[in-house]
């Protein structure tokens, strides 16, 4: 839920000033942390604990 807040308020602030992509990019840095950890944790439940044999 988290992630599609964060989508929504990246894509209001680039519609806002196109011209200032500097709250845009830095936006994208913490939804890129987020889908990462998402869909490690994924991972874990669909295939069990260390999926990643790490």
């Amino acid at each position: 839920m988290l992630i599609a807040a964060l989508n929504s308020v990246a894509a209001w602030i680039a519609f806002q000033n196109p011209q200032s992509r500097l709250a845009f990019r830095l936006m994208l840095f913490p939804i890129a942390a987020l889908l990462i950890a998402q869909g490690y944790m994924g991972g874990e439940l669909a295939h069990g604990l260390n999926h990643l044999k790490l």
